[in-house]
Order: structure tokens, then sequence, then C-alpha cells
């Protein structure tokens, strides 16, 4: 990782609690391929998190 991305890195680890985390990993799963994950990831982000990663970032295809 670029040392100029730690701050960025903690700041959206902080941002999220472990029983946030476990509740989405939970709610995935179930899912059985990336493209699923990956959208549902996105939604959940976008949705609960979105304050948290640097604009653009979640609506660029390469999450």
């Amino acid at each position: 990782m670029n040392v100029n991305s730690i701050p960025s890195i903690r700041r959206l680890v902080s941002g999220i609690t472990f029983s946030e985390a476990a509740q989405l990993v939970d709610s995935i799963s179930h899912y059985s391929t990336a493209a699923k994950i990956e959208e549902k990831l996105r939604s959940h982000y976008l949705a609960n998190w979105s304050e948290l990663f640097p604009p653009g970032l979640l609506s660029a295809k390469n999450l």
C-alpha cells in the first residue's frame, strides 16, 4: 500500500464496526459469484457508508 493511502484506509476501517462488517458478511455468504457479491457490496456501501469512500470510487466499475 502506498504510504499516502494509510490515513484514508484508517478512516475507512475505523468508520465500520465489527458487528456491521459481520452482518454484511452474513448477507453475502450465500452468493455464488464474485459479480453478485460485488453488486451487493457496492449497493451496501452506497447506502450505508458512502461518506467513508473517496468521491467517485463506489461508482467505478472496479471496486
